[in-house]
């Protein structure tokens, strides 16, 4: 990994999102670290700055809750006057757009010469729309490894930005679209994320580092999903060797044991998984992994060899629990591989997880209670539950016909919703269910921790090497449910760390 301690000359921003909503983001942005570690290979000095994670405390409003927005300006012009970058690079969802408008616009005041570049979802889609608006000097199509490099390279050394793939940007009063770049046929190509680009990285426990990536895509076709549209609905795969090296790596230089894969299906390729899961078990010691699994792609045999080598948590999308919303979004799920599969997992003492989608179109009050129902017969040792959103090239968005709006802004303010949905009766349903189940769970998560001898002395391992963080994170630091966070907010987000 690349330590220069030399000022940055780019500086890569993960906007804030789950912390506008009060809920900090515990998950590295291993995209924008992916980013990182390309351009430091290259020999440009570039930072990452996570504005979901770190929350300072000091900046509360009357009822005690954190000013998120004076905190994150605080912070954010704190960072950008002391590395003084010359490149500032935003990832940007359809969701975020609003908030990376604001933030850019605020970026140029301080820093006019600065070079503001967008990439990801939105820009990908619509970079045409991104670049309409004055703060934003590029925006960066597709997979952005190559593309970001090239741009900081020929704008350090004085160079027309002319002939780099993937990129649009303002030339002339014109907006320019250059060539596509194609994806990256050997992902083995790309370095290992740099987690050491991260602002503050020495202060971070263990765990933090253990976010891991090893492959890019997806090859199912939910209608609700945006991975297959950014990624054309193909997947490539990192090679075994790449990644049990970067995670022994990891141990090495943080002294990580605890994993969580971040790729939209590990077992997309089930032979694929099950050598990653031997050579894991084989050259990487004791260690603990979460990852994500489509239930109708693992059989007890692979469950058993994952489980062998770490695997200890399992988070599955199961949407909803109405089969026709399923079959109309294209799960190919059915409801009875979804009970099969996860009693599966659970009779072998793993921790399931289970995503579900609220306000698809097409969804009745009967479809609600059905999600409900099938909770309580699922019994699911942590949940989250997220609104349906109507982003571009979605085939739902397509097939509704309608147009979408900006996310909202700092300022909180957002346009209403575009599809007819009462979210608040569904937030209300969804609510009392979970007051209900919350206090029970969390109580048999925490007696089932304590009497896990593997998890605890992995994690007390993690302790000895951070004992700041103490006890808590002896405990893994947050259960599955919250009741402080349940009672504060309602719905909640698994988590992503292991």
């Amino acid at each position: 990994m690349n330590r220069s301690s030399d000022r940055p000359y780019v500086l890569l921003l993960q906007p804030p999102h789950f912390r506008a909503r009060q809920q900090p983001h515990q998950t590295l942005p291993v995209n924008l670290l992916t980013l990182a570690g390309a351009l430091r290979r290259a020999g440009v000095p570039t930072a990452v700055l996570d504005a979901d994670y770190h929350i300072p405390t000091s900046a509360v409003d009357r009822r005690g809750r954190e000013d998120w927005e004076t905190s994150f300006l605080r912070q954010f012009t704190n960072t950008l006057k002391t590395l003084a970058p010359r490149i500032l690079g935003v990832s940007m969802t359809s969701s975020q757009y609003q908030v990376v408008l604001d933030i850019l616009a605020r970026a140029k005041q301080l820093c006019p010469s600065l070079v503001t570049v967008v990439g990801g979802y939105h820009p990908t889609l619509r970079p045409e729309q991104v670049l309409a608006n004055p703060a934003v000097d590029v925006a960066v199509r597709g997979e952005g490894d190559e593309t970001l490099t090239e741009l900081a390279l020929a704008t350090r050394d004085g160079r027309s930005l002319e002939g780099i793939l993937g990129l649009s940007r303002r030339v002339g009063g014109r907006i320019v679209h250059h060539a596509d770049r194609p994806l990256l046929a050997d992902l083995d190509r790309l370095p290992i994320l740099d987690r050491t680009a991260l602002v503050g990285w020495r202060d971070l426990p263990p765990w933090k580092f253990g976010a891991m990536v090893t492959s890019r895509g997806c090859p199912f076709h939910c209608a609700f999903c945006s991975s297959r549209v950014f990624w054309g609905g193909t997947i490539r795969y990192r090679s075994v060797l790449s990644v049990v090296a970067e995670m022994q790596e990891v141990q090495q230089t943080f002294g990580t044991r605890g994993f969580a894969f971040l790729d939209d299906t590990l077992n997309a390729d089930p032979d694929r998984l099950a050598h990653l899961a031997e050579a894991i078990r084989r050259d990487c010691g004791p260690v603990y992994w979460s990852c994500k699994l489509r239930l109708d792609r693992f059989d007890e045999r692979l469950l058993l060899r994952c489980k062998r080598a770490g695997l200890y948590r399992v988070r599955v999308g199961v949407e909803s629990g109405d089969q026709g919303l399923l079959d109309s979004v294209a799960k190919g799920l059915s409801l009875e591989t979804i009970r099969s599969q996860i009693r599966l997992l659970q009779r072998h003492g793993l921790e399931v997880f289970c995503w579900f989608i609220l306000g698809l179109p097409g969804e009745t009050e009967a479809g609600l209670e059905a999600t409900l129902r099938l909770l309580n017969d699922l019994d699911p040792d942590g949940l989250g539950f997220s609104f349906f959103k109507e982003h571009f090239g979605l085939p739902l968005t397509e097939r509704l016909g309608v147009e979408v709006l900006p996310g909202e802004g700092l300022d909180g303010s957002r346009p209403p919703s575009i599809l007819p949905l009462d979210r608040h009766r569904h937030y209300l349903a969804v609510q009392t269910w979970l007051h209900r189940e919350s206090a029970r769970r969390s109580a048999r998560t925490l007696f089932r921790r304590l009497g896990n001898p593997r998890f605890m002395a992995l994690r007390g391992l993690e302790a000895l090497v951070a004992p700041r963080q103490g006890f808590s994170d002896l405990l893994g630091r947050r259960l599955p449910f919250s009741l402080a966070g349940l009672h504060r907010k309602g719905l909640r987000t698994p988590e992503a760390e292991p």
